[in-house]
């Protein structure tokens, strides 16, 4: 994706911010994010990566794969998303975001409202404990997800629906 991509004239991303402003554990999530929802979570860069980064466990790549392949079977929009080197930070990143910094620090009300708007429905138990679990095992290892800051909704954005590329469904 372009730093001008857009649809029907709304930009898709998270404006003034990029991946170096986030800080580790929110940058490298999204970046495991964009493996995992390109297909290419098992591609030997992402594995090592992520298996240095959690001493050898495995399972915080195999939780993220679990909760992109939730969100994309439960959800009732597209989520857009950019390829995994890019600076930008899609607008349904930052809501991702959002939803796992709030399950990290227990704000259920507010991950159930954030993964609501990712997915245009009430998350599923799977969604919310996929969610939840990959949250708590980056928080044990120090890895403190921490959202961007507020962020105009999809609906807002008036992207519900969209062009086919970057973005899962």
């Amino acid at each position: 994706m372009s730093a001008t991509a857009r649809w029907e004239g709304k930009s898709l991303f998270v404006e003034d911010l990029r991946m170096t402003d986030l800080r580790f554990g929110a940058s490298f999530l999204i970046w495991g994010f964009r493996h995992c929802a390109a297909g290419a979570a098992h591609c030997s860069v992402a594995r090592r990566s992520y298996a240095m980064a959690f001493e050898g466990d495995e399972q915080a790549l195999a939780h993220l794969e679990l909760l992109t392949t939730a969100i994309r079977d439960s959800g009732q929009r597209r989520i857009w998303f950019a390829p995994p080197a890019c600076e930008q930070l899609t607008l349904d990143e930052a809501c991702l975001l959002e939803a796992l910094e709030a399950a990290q620090t227990e704000q259920f009300e507010q991950l159930n409202a954030r993964l609501g708007e990712l997915l245009a429905s009430a998350p599923s138990e799977l969604v919310r404990r996929c969610a939840h679990t990959l949250a708590h095992t980056f928080r044990a290892r120090g890895f403190l997800i921490v959202a961007p800051g507020e962020h105009p909704s999809s609906q807002e954005r008036g992207l519900a629906n969209g062009p086919q590329s970057h973005m899962i469904h």
